[in-house]
């Protein structure tokens, strides 16, 4: 059964082969232990396009994570839903 709480991803490294096959298969899963994927951040140093997601909504960040403040920049990763775990 698959739960209705939202289930937000980052993936870093979203342009390199692994994470390209990663993406894909998140894609093609749809949720991870029985909670639904509502949304995925890719994020890679390089510019690149979002593959087609459907219902789920794909946004792409490009940009150099060892620039210090960089990573704060992508706000995306939430940490109360973190904390909540």
């Amino acid at each position: 059964m698959i739960e209705a709480t939202k289930l937000r991803i980052l993936v870093t490294g979203a342009a390199g082969m692994i994470g390209r096959k990663l993406t894909a298969r998140l894609l093609k899963e749809r949720a991870i232990a029985g909670r639904a994927i509502t949304s995925i951040d890719l994020h890679d140093v390089v510019p690149f396009d979002a593959p087609d997601a459907g219902d789920i909504a794909i946004a792409t960040h490009a940009s150099d994570l060892s620039v210090p403040g960089s990573a704060a920049s992508l706000n995306c990763i939430h940490f109360n839903d973190i904390r909540k775990r």
